[in-house]
């Protein structure tokens, strides 16, 4: 229990953290927790302390939960924030849904260079290696809980007890004979938490007594395995990466297959914040990384798609067809904005040069574009497929296109190519039209 006292400051220091914001449930483990802060606040005067409780209101001692914890912050003289939330209607995957929602609340209310700590002790460490194991993870799933992480970049979340098993905790509380809420859930063996808790972790503890630190040994082996497998990922990533949704996978065949699933991995999590399952990840590497050459496969994850063109493999987001979309740009004085966010069409001196239409011609934007073309600069026509093809356009990015029409014939693709036709040929006049677009500098 000394580690409160003595890498917490320090932690505090380095991050010139003032401010504390503790997850309170008003159990025994935060009660502890927030114990042993006001101990350290007599030490370390100039730390503040924050008292954060959710209110999932499922179950029946919810209320008198709240007026404990009002208590206690009254008698502490503590800022108390209570969030209520409305009732969760998940039953077997109740605790996600809840820490979720809990984590979602204190990045809100978290102040710039506040730390959060929560009571997560070596129990709820073994707890999750057993979660992780039933669920299939692997060695990241197995890592567990850390010491220290962070919500988001600077948001800094310690864990104090995460060596401190609940047994010592609870010798903690009675010793010091402090008052807390039992929850009566935490006996339901419904969940699946709570059956680790009381029908597994009791007869391995009873054969092993030793095993939840042995389990927390593991955690921390595949955590360090884990740091290892990530620092090579993110080498091979700043490396091969044009963008953060576009990878050149190429350099990646040469690598083992495990490497290669770490690498698409972290690939698909800096796109999605969300860790993918395994079977995305040997999916996308069979079924679109190794496809045939001639192939256009897409696996959806999420919002988005995972394509490949070429040497390389995109992340994308799926939207609705436009095909069918005609836009008019009635009035060419100001941008036209294009549906999706891709962009706007913008009349200025230094977009691509095309024929000024005639008084009457409609000036319209579509989104299709099919059958053969001629090109300015080319001789004869084409296949519009080839065209693309010539210009390196991914399939799925040619129906993202404004192509430019004067009434029914084919001006410009803006930025890309021009028609080489009887339309663009009789008008000598020229204007210039760009089409502002991260899409189109990034493809």
């Amino acid at each position: 229990m000394y580690l409160l006292y003595g890498k917490l400051k320090k932690k505090i220091n380095i991050y010139k953290n003032n401010s504390v914001l503790i997850s309170y449930s008003g159990g025994i483990d935060s009660t502890v927790l927030l114990y042993k802060l006001m101990k350290l606040k007599k030490y370390y005067s100039f730390i503040n302390i924050r008292v954060l409780h959710v209110n999932y209101n499922v179950f029946k001692h919810s209320l008198n939960t709240v007026k404990h914890c009002i208590q206690l912050c009254k008698k502490y003289n503590l800022e108390l924030i209570i969030k209520h939330v409305k009732k969760i209607s998940v039953k077997k995957n109740f605790e996600e849904v809840a820490r979720v929602i809990r984590y979602n609340i204190i990045k809100k209310i978290l102040l710039p260079k506040e730390v959060v700590i929560t009571a997560h002790h070596l129990n709820d460490q073994c707890e999750t290696f057993f979660l992780s194991l039933k669920r299939g993870s692997g060695p990241t799933g197995l890592s567990g809980m850390k010491l220290y992480t962070f919500l988001d970049k600077n948001k800094l979340l310690i864990r104090p007890f995460l060596n401190v098993s609940k047994k010592q905790i609870e010798r903690f509380a009675f010793k010091k004979k402090l008052i807390w809420i039992t929850d009566n859930s935490n006996n339901n063996i419904y969940y699946d938490r709570n059956f680790i808790r009381k029908e597994i972790i009791p007869v391995l503890e009873k054969r092993w007594p030793s095993f939840l630190n042995t389990c927390s040994r593991s955690s921390a082996i595949c955590s360090d395995y884990v740091k290892i497998a990530n620092n090579i990922a993110g080498q091979f990533l700043r490396k091969n990466m044009l963008l953060d949704s576009i990878l050149n996978f190429f350099n990646m065949l040469f690598l083992d297959i495990s490497i290669r699933k770490v690498i698409v991995r972290n690939w698909i999590l800096k796109n999605n914040n969300k860790i993918p399952s395994y079977s995305i990840i040997e999916k996308v590497l069979k079924e679109v990384i190794n496809s045939k050459k001639d192939a256009n496969p897409k696996i959806i994850i999420n919002k988005s798609e995972i394509r490949r063109y070429k040497r390389y493999i995109y992340i994308v987001p799926v939207l609705p067809s436009i095909s069918s979309l005609i836009l008019i740009w009635h009035n060419t004085n100001y941008p036209l904005e294009l549906p999706y966010h891709f962009g706007f069409l913008e009349n200025n001196s230094y977009g691509m040069k095309i024929p000024i239409p005639k008084k009457n011609d409609i000036i319209n934007i579509r989104f299709i574009l099919s059958g053969r073309i001629s090109i300015f600069g080319r001789s004869g026509s084409r296949q519009v497929k080839k065209i693309f093809q010539e210009f390196n356009i991914p399939p799925w990015y040619r129906n993202r296109i404004p192509f430019v029409f004067y009434n029914s014939d084919f001006i410009a693709a803006p930025g890309i190519f021009l028609a080489n036709n009887s339309a663009t040929k009789k008008n000598k006049k020229s204007w210039f039209i760009s089409w502002n677009s991260f899409l189109i500098n990034n493809m």
